[in-house]
């Protein structure tokens, strides 16, 4: 097939379904001996938060105990992931906007984000061989980068810039701090 899609077939006399997906998202649920599957993780986390996210390309045939997804014909192996956060979490939450919201939510997303994430046993470092960083963003992005920017110079004492990219496609570039 050809196109975006994400299929699901109900096989009349066999208790099993078969899905296949191509630029459209399909995520299927599992909790015991059912199976859920959608376009998104928020319609089933009402029943479980153990998801398989299928890819473009696969094809998967799906039964009361066993999911096997397939690519060009050979089985492949798609990690069981945990959903750590709940369906009320993609709600405004009593916020008349989203974007509200998620300024009132930064706080937690970064204290997660950090205790979810240990680095203390990886090797990431930006250390004396690092002569410089550029940060490219677009959007509000380049304002977070601006804090970085001061963060890493300040802390690091690592020359950074931030440009902000409005269409990288073409390489037009624009910084509101310059005069064009």
């Amino acid at each position: 097939m050809t196109g975006s899609y994400a299929i699901i077939v109900l096989c009349k006399d066999e208790q099993k379904l078969v899905v296949a997906k191509m630029g459209s998202p399909l995520v299927i649920g599992i909790k015991d001996f059912e199976k859920f599957i959608a376009s998104d993780t928020p319609a089933i986390l009402n029943y479980t938060n153990k998801v398989v996210y299928m890819e473009d390309g696969d094809f998967g045939v799906i039964t009361e105990d066993s999911i096997e997804i397939t690519r060009n014909g050979e089985v492949i192996h798609r990690e069981e992931k945990i959903v750590t956060w709940c369906k009320e979490d993609t709600q405004k939450g009593g916020y008349d906007h989203f974007m509200i919201k998620e300024i009132h939510e930064q706080p937690r997303v970064i204290r997660d984000t950090i205790l979810e994430n240990d680095l203390s046993g990886s090797n990431l470092t930006i250390g004396t061989d690092t002569q410089s960083l550029k940060i490219i963003a677009c959007g509000t992005s380049y304002y977070a980068g601006l804090i970085g920017e001061y963060v890493i110079e300040e802390l690091l004492g690592i020359p950074t810039t931030v440009v902000f990219v409005l269409n990288s496609i073409i390489g037009v570039q624009y910084s509101p701090m310059k005069q064009l």
